[in-house]
């Protein structure tokens, strides 16, 4: 006679993957970040940022201080780590790692208020940006991705030059001394998600890295337009939703490329 049973397994608990794990914990950051910041700040008559209760603001700076970090460690390990059989080929890992821990350093900055830590995190992430530039060069390298063609290249390219023109001739004047700083940030974030949007989108991954970088930029931008322009209900809201996952995409792009 057949016996018919099967196996109980010793646990009804479903198996998660690393990535899987990682993107829980960096969910969870992400969310604790947004009460700290709805619950437990504002602004108070002259526009300086207070904390009330105190606790929320520890709660928002471990949360962030941890977001970069993170995501850095989750690349390395769904790929390999960063020796032969990971993310070395061509120098990538280098330059990932050079990206994901200078927005770490842009991170820790623009926890703290005034122009001298604004200024700081501004050069963290312009250099981050630069790193993310040439890791998206040395993942074409390593994995031979074909420019896209001219007429997805060419448009993208007369959009984003719109794009900077425009918000510089709309913030120029009231970023004051900063305005400079600001020009070649702008155009150091274009070129980033234009070195992203110019590689062969057939490619798996690389839709992930062009659309990561296109989100990064808005978010670049609304932190731009609520801190010169027009201040904004919400915007530090915005700001860290789009920023977390323009961050994601980029990592799950490099990983999709990587991966062994």
């Amino acid at each position: 006679m057949t016996d018919f049973k099967q196996p109980v397994p010793h646990t009804l608990e479903p198996e998660g993957s690393p990535n899987q794990v990682f993107d829980a914990a960096f969910i969870a950051l992400v969310l604790a970040l947004l009460v700290a910041m709805t619950l437990g700040r504002r602004l108070d008559s002259a526009g300086a940022i207070v904390w009330d209760p105190a606790p929320w603001r520890f709660v928002h700076d471990a949360a962030k201080a941890m977001l970069m970090p993170l995501l850095l460690v989750r690349t390395c390990v769904a790929t390999g780590g960063l020796g032969d059989k990971g993310l070395s080929a061509h120098g990538v890992g280098f330059w990932v790692s050079w990206a994901m821990l200078l927005c770490w350093v842009g991170d820790l900055a623009l926890t703290r208020s005034g122009p001298d830590a604004f200024l700081v995190g501004l050069s963290a992430f312009l250099l981050g940006h630069f790193g993310y530039i040439m890791a998206f060069k040395r993942m074409a390298l390593a994995r031979s991705i074909a420019p896209s063609k001219q007429g997805r290249r060419l448009p993208m390219l007369a959009l984003l030059g719109a794009v900077v023109i425009g918000l510089e001739m709309l913030l120029w004047e009231r970023a004051g001394e900063m305005a400079p700083a600001v020009l070649v940030y702008s155009l150091v974030i274009g070129a980033m998600t234009y070195s992203a949007w110019a590689l062969d989108p057939g490619v798996k991954g690389v839709k992930l890295l062009a659309w990561g970088a296109v989100i990064f930029m808005c978010s670049d931008i609304l932190i731009a337009m609520n801190k010169f322009y027009v201040p904004f209900a919400g915007a530090q809201q915005l700001v860290m939703i789009t920023y977390a996952v323009a961050q994601w995409m980029i990592a799950q792009g490099i990983y999709t490329l990587m991966k062994r």
